[in-house]
């Protein structure tokens, strides 16, 4: 019998799941990014675990949509005069539950799904939202963004 996972983007077969990671793996890519946020009054670096999905194809993208964020819309934009690509990507809290599940059937990109897992978890027990970041909080989130980078590196060039 097919096992379910129940997730708040909803209730998802193991067979939906393992297709989605096979996707991650082979069309995605799991980071934890950094940029400047200039929003507030200081200037001051954030830091985001993402999952992200790129594809020129736009039927697997809609389907991610539809079936893992129904809320968010497709969005296109030109990739290197090319023509079409689309992209769908999830952040922080809700990229760490959509790993959570996909996990188990993640084959080349496990590792970095474990980094951004605990690096989320991480951030949610350190509870600074809001806060202004000391320099050991920005010490190990950098940690945990050069671990993912050296590995999405690694594979990039394991294949060649």
């Amino acid at each position: 019998m097919e096992q379910t996972y129940k997730t708040t983007r909803g209730k998802h077969s193991s067979l939906k799941l393992a297709y989605l990671a096979g996707i991650i793996d082979g069309e995605g890519s799991i980071c934890i990014t950094k940029f400047l946020d200039k929003r507030k009054k200081s200037v001051r670096w954030q830091y985001i675990g993402c999952v992200a999905i790129g594809n020129t194809d736009k039927r697997l993208i809609e389907w991610v949509i539809k079936s893992f964020s129904p809320n968010k819309t497709l969005t296109g934009y030109k990739y290197r005069n090319t023509g079409k690509s689309y992209h769908w990507e999830l952040r922080d809290n809700k990229a760490m539950e959509l790993l959570k599940a996909v996990y188990p059937f993640l084959k080349l990109k496990k590792e970095q799904a474990k980094i951004m897992i605990d690096f989320q978890k991480k951030k949610i027990s350190d509870n600074r939202r809001g806060i202004k970041l000391k320099e050991k909080d920005y010490v190990w989130r950098e940690k945990y963004r050069l671990e993912v980078s050296k590995l999405n590196h690694q594979n990039s060039y394991a294949n060649k």
